[in-house]
């Protein structure tokens, strides 16, 4: 048996003016997020070729062009999940801040007889 003052909705309702300037840039955290999860998709399907198509045929040159390839695959995953990472800690940490500069805000506003 919950009330309602603690349902999700209320929690959601609560929250939101909080995190409504910083909607945005959580949208890009998410897309980059979608970007990291498809190009660690990509890294397995790269060493299969690796394997079938260089090493399998003894293929040099496309074993070579397959290697630069994972290289880069990863190297772009990690900075997009960098950047997703940054994101998401920037406003998180940001909300946070609101957060607290509203409780303080409203402590300092109480009359004496509150405390």
């Amino acid at each position: 048996m919950t009330s309602d003052k603690y349902s999700l909705s209320s929690t959601i309702k609560l929250f939101f003016p909080f995190f409504r300037p910083y909607l945005r840039k959580y949208v890009v955290a998410i897309v980059l997020l979608v970007l990291t999860i498809g190009l660690s998709l990509v890294s397995p399907l790269l060493f299969k070729i690796i394997i079938d198509n260089g090493i399998k045929l003894r293929n040099i040159h496309s074993l070579n062009m397959l290697a630069v390839a994972l290289a880069v695959v990863l190297l772009l995953s990690a900075g997009v999940r960098g950047l997703m990472d940054y994101i998401h800690e920037w406003v998180s940490a940001w909300m946070i801040y609101d957060m607290r500069a509203n409780l303080f805000s409203r402590i300092q506003n109480q009359s004496l007889d509150f405390f």
